[in-house]
């Protein structure tokens, strides 16, 4: 009976020691055990290696490396004891015979060798076995450990290979130990809801939080190929569901019953009985060069049953139905603003038509000159005038929602009051619409602003009109809308450097100019003058802004007031809510940005 036992050294060089009897003797283990292992190169050759021999009276071994030649020979027949192992070299190959002259199952090998023979005590004669060149085979690493299969990390995890070696760790929202992540969101399979770690507010449930038959979803970005590329916009509409990116419907509207939560292309939607939408992802992704551009009029609520992380920008301004024209309609939760009046317009049949207020709790007055802004957390600036007993000076629209914003009758802003064509032939402007009204929901954890450029939520209400054909001094501007609401819900919320939540309230409009509408990063909510250099402090119509909530009055007889500013909120679960920089306007010295706790869930 004839044993063999393939010996390795390290994860490259390999032996066969064997012999006759059954039996392996130490020597022989000790032997073939070689003097190390050359570098690996291919399967076919082994190098590296020094030359061995080894020969008994019926069997040998023998292995060569570094390009010489061994032999190893028994004379006699029949079965021989096995003679000692040579050792094997440094990757050498080594070719084995026995009492029957055959060799075992042929091992894997590495790297290149020089020639090498074996005989034994049977009727085989010597032979010389096939080599490569023989030589040492140097395999560098690769310099970048992390980018071969991302350095055996989980795809939800970070590699850093700066020290030479692959360290993994789980991204923001994951847990584990790098190379496997768990959480991108719980799926209560026999109790829907019973996972969700804490009580969500504002009309949003822990069924909502429910990750069953929902899909992670990263919203579309330009394509790297375009120069200087606009970001890629998604729209969402509140009142149904429905997203469509650059005419590619993500996820088509929900019919029926919208009170039922209805899952389309793994996203869910409902409706609650005070007309919140709900939209649901297994986990959201809004990417720098994306823009999840939300309509409607309802408010609305993003919910994730995992994480949400937004680098790119979620804009919740009155846009059109459509998504194409800003200020082209109220915002998801948000009222309008009031018409403008005109004087005897020839196209109108030379009938005078009077400005109405905006609408909403806050509403901007209207009435004789300029309009009063609309009010949320801060009030409106009340509008310029002249004013008399008969014709006093118009009001800013009041402050609400100091209590609300953790139920479900939370609002965006109020609109501006539309402003007076008092002059023939002159229309005043419309009154700015309100800011909208959203609250972002996780399961496990948001993160706003870790990217390479700004990124957040704008939810800032519009700038008053322009007043036009203005041929007099009591043709005013429209008065600026309100800022809406930003509610931030998660066990665990993140605010980075670049993280911007902005809701500004908007800039009363002139007969000049019309009030500004704050972008995402600009906190200068500018009235009736824009200010050319920074030495000037004319802030007439200014809306209210960073750590001003209210917005400012308005100047002489065409300047209408500013839009408040309006709320911001984030609750986190435990510990405050990690903010590492980032800009709020409103901002917490000011009363309208504030901190709270998640509701554990009931046991």
């Amino acid at each position: 009976m004839r044993a063999c036992q393939l010996l390795c050294c390290g994860f490259v060089a390999c032996a066969w020691a064997c012999a006759s009897d059954g039996h392996l003797s130490p020597s022989a283990l000790q032997s073939a055990a070689g003097n190390g292992a050359g570098g690996a190169a291919d399967s076919n050759d082994a190098g590296g290696g020094s030359d061995s021999s080894g020969a008994g009276g019926g069997s040998g071994s023998s292995g060569a490396g570094n390009g010489s030649s061994s032999a190893d020979a028994g004379e006699g027949e029949g079965e021989g004891e096995a003679g000692t192992a040579g050792h094997v070299g440094s990757g050498g190959e080594p070719s084995m015979s026995g009492a029957s002259g055959t060799a075992p199952t042929e091992p894997v090998n590495t790297g290149t060798a020089g020639d090498s023979s074996a005989a034994g005590g049977s009727d085989q004669q010597p032979h010389a076995s096939d080599a490569g060149a023989a030589g040492v085979i140097s395999v560098e690493p690769p310099s970048d450990p992390c980018a071969i299969d991302h350095g055996g990390c989980s795809a939800n995890a970070t590699c850093d290979g700066s020290s030479g070696q692959a360290a993994c760790t789980c991204n923001f929202g994951w847990t584990g130990t790098g190379r496997t992540c768990t959480n991108d969101g719980p799926t209560c399979k026999g109790a829907p809801g019973s996972c969700v770690p804490f009580t969500p507010t504002g009309g949003v449930s822990a069924l909502d939080l429910d990750g069953d038959h929902l899909l992670p979803f990263t919203l579309p970005v330009a394509d790297a190929g375009t120069a200087n590329p606009s970001p890629k916009v998604t729209v969402l509409d509140a009142d149904t569901g429905g997203m469509v990116s650059d005419g590619v419907v993500l996820r088509p509207p929900s019919t029926g019953d919208r009170s039922v939560r209805d899952v389309q292309n793994g996203i869910g939607y409902r409706q609650t009985d005070t007309n919140i939408g709900i939209v649901t992802f297994r986990s959201l992704v809004v990417p720098a060069g994306a823009t999840l551009r939300i309509v409607g009029k309802r408010p609305v609520a993003v919910a994730s049953a995992g994480t949400l992380v937004v680098t790119g920008l979620i804009d919740v301004r009155p846009w059109s139905r459509d998504g194409a024209t800003l200020c082209g309609g109220t915002a998801p939760g948000g009222f309008a603003g009031g018409a403008a009046g005109s004087y005897g317009l020839v196209s109108h049949g030379g009938m005078a038509y009077a400005a109405s207020p905006g609408s909403g709790p806050g509403a901007g007055p209207a009435g004789h000159g300029p309009a009063g802004g609309a009010g949320h957390a801060g009030v409106g600036g009340p509008g310029g005038c002249s004013a008399s007993a008969s014709n006093p000076c118009n009001a800013g629209g009041v402050a609400y929602d100091i209590a609300s914003l953790g139920t479900d009758q939370f609002h965006g802003g109020s609109g501006g009051g539309g402003g007076e064509g008092a002059s023939p032939q002159c229309t005043g402007g419309a009154g700015g619409n309100g800011g909208g009204a959203i609250r972002l929901v996780a399961a496990s954890a948001i993160e706003i602003g870790g990217g390479a450029t700004e990124g957040g939520v704008n939810a800032s209400g519009c700038g008053g009109g322009k007043a036009t054909n203005p041929t007099g001094s009591w043709c005013a501007g429209g008065g600026g809308g309100a800022g809406g609401a930003i509610v931030v819900e998660s066990p665990r919320v993140q605010i980075d450097a670049l993280g911007i939540l902005n809701a500004s309230g908007g800039g009363g409009g002139s007969d000049s100019r019309p009030g500004s509408t704050p972008e995402i990063a600009s906190f200068a909510s500018y009235g009736c003058f824009v200010p050319m250099f920074m030495a000037q402090t004319d802030r007439s119509g200014n809306g209210g802004a960073a750590n001003q909530l209210a917005g400012n009055a308005g100047s002489g007889t065409t300047c209408s007031g500013g839009g408040g500013a309006g709320w911001i909120r984030i609750n986190s679960g435990g510990a405050a809510p990690a903010i590492n920089g980032g800009s709020f306007s409103p901002t917490s010295a000011s009363g309208g940005f504030t901190i709270g706790a998640t509701v554990a869930a009931s046991p």
